[in-house]
């Protein structure tokens, strides 16, 4: 027996019991109130398995198609006009019923936007389900009315999935945030340079497409930035409550019903006596001397990350997760050459005050310490390039919030004053509209591991076929 002021409890019985049989025991406090925890469990897991089962079927009747994006040579557009596609594609959002949430289910579908250079040869991709095609299709040529779109055929289908391999090796990570995804990253609108002569927009796609077309035969590098449309003003609320804090504006307090019948018989007397007792009033009680607002002692600094923040929280958002695969054979497999130059082009969109990316190597990125290092690393290089052929968004870190801004930086075709990489592929020249059902086949020069792919496109125009002439020719 316990005694803790008037309160007594009683462990007699439960002791009597427990000297007896331990099973008399568990039955004894599962009767009592114990079933409730374990029911809840139980319960969370039946709906976590029911949950993946409805999901998974919905997923699985989607078509994926692999969209190859050519713009013309003299493309002049910033990145402005691919904030706009990103911004445009947010209409695939839905939120789902209650039907859809809970018996048939709803999944999100979503967008993979890619960059991919095999042999130094690089081209531009959107990977999306089917009846999302003629959405991405009217976003780009919205802004690229001369761009050329084809259907292609998934350069990573034929990838080694299995290490150790005998003649591939694999370095892969995930992209991670440093601070939270209120902070904002850096934004092409910030790269100006006005003292410029050449050019006032420094292009950082330059630096990653300088890298890229820097590969040699047998190497290949790949980044994949998968975008979720979401809810709007579902995560601007953490960017409030950021902004707040550094004003020291205090968070408002909302009572619940507990904390009215709680406070309920104090008030009611100090009603009481405000109203027969005069030159009291309530509100001269009530009043506290009001603190200066801390706007008036914020540093530049403050103030700057402050509109930053809610900068970032005034446009569209996506969920996003971002993946990077350098692969290559063993002979010419160089981190030097590849990875790091992909890092660090990655690395200008970062700032010290704000966000930054980083490749994580804890529990994703092909990087292990201390014990079965080789078999781990091994592990974790299956996984990446499972993640990647799949274009999974559940695989690896959870993601994150980018707004269309920070995406248009990451992920944007070259600008043709800034971005002097010999070996992108281009559209050769403006075009009209395309003949109907023109018959479209995956380019040669850019076949996936184990076809043949030259070091660069052709530079010249492709020869007349051979045939009779034309028959509108003037003579």
């Amino acid at each position: 027996m316990i005694q803790i002021g008037p309160l007594v409890i009683d462990f007699t019985t439960l002791l009597d019991i427990a000297s007896r049989n331990p099973l008399a025991v568990s039955w004894y406090i599962f009767v009592r109130g114990g079933w409730i925890p374990i029911g809840y469990v139980l319960l969370r897991g039946l709906w976590w398995i029911w949950d993946n089962h409805i999901v998974g079927k919905i997923m699985s009747k989607w078509q994926w198609v692999l969209l190859s994006v050519d713009v013309p040579r003299e493309n002049i557009q910033s990145p402005r006009a691919v904030e706009n596609i990103f911004a445009h594609l947010a209409g695939a959002h839905k939120t789902a019923d209650l039907v859809e949430q809970y018996i048939t289910g709803f999944a999100q579908p979503y967008f993979s936007f890619e960059i991919v250079s095999i042999n130094g040869f690089i081209r531009f991709f959107i990977y999306t389900i089917n009846k999302n095609r003629d959405l991405v299709e009217a976003a780009i040529y919205a802004q690229y009315p001369t761009a050329e779109i084809v259907e292609a055929q998934d350069y990573a289908a034929s990838a080694p999935a299995h290490f150790p391999n005998p003649e591939w090796q694999l370095w892969g990570t995930e992209f991670i945030l440093t601070k939270p995804q209120a902070y904002p990253l850096r934004s092409y609108t910030e790269f100006q340079d006005e003292t410029a002569e050449e050019s006032a927009f420094k292009d950082p796609m330059a630096a990653l497409l300088e890298t890229m077309s820097g590969l040699r035969d047998g190497e290949q590098l790949w980044l994949q930035i998968i975008v979720t449309p979401i809810k709007s003003g579902s995560w601007q609320e953490q960017s409030r409550k950021l902004v707040n804090k550094i004003a020291a504006i205090p968070a408002e307090k909302h009572a619940t019903l507990f904390d009215k019948l709680i406070d309920f018989p104090g008030n009611l007397l100090t009603f009481i006596v405000d109203l027969f007792l005069p030159g009291t009033p309530a509100a001269d009680k009530k009043a506290k001397e009001a603190l200066p607002s801390k706007m008036l002692y914020l540093t530049s600094g403050e103030r700057a990350t402050m509109e930053a923040i809610e900068h970032k929280a005034a446009k569209i958002g996506f969920k996003t997760k971002i993946r990077a695969v350098y692969i290559a054979r063993k002979d010419v497999f160089l981190k030097a050459r590849g990875p790091y130059g992909l890092v660090g082009s990655i690395k200008q969109v970062n700032t010290e005050d704000l966000n930054s990316l980083k490749p994580d190597y804890k529990k994703v990125g092909t990087k292990t310490k201390y014990i079965w290092t080789t078999t781990r690393t091994n592990w974790r290089r299956v996984k990446i390039m499972r993640a990647y052929k799949a274009r999974s968004n559940w695989r690896g870190f959870h993601g994150y919030v980018l707004n269309t801004e920070e995406l248009a930086t990451l992920w944007h075709f070259p600008v043709a004053e800034a971005v002097k990489a010999p070996l992108v592929k281009k559209a050769e020249s403006k075009r009209g509209e395309p003949p109907i059902e023109l018959p479209v086949e995956f380019p040669r020069e850019f076949a996936p591991i184990g076809g043949e792919t030259p070091a660069a496109p052709p530079s010249g125009p492709k020869s007349a076929p051979e045939g009779a002439a034309p028959k509108n020719l003037p003579v």
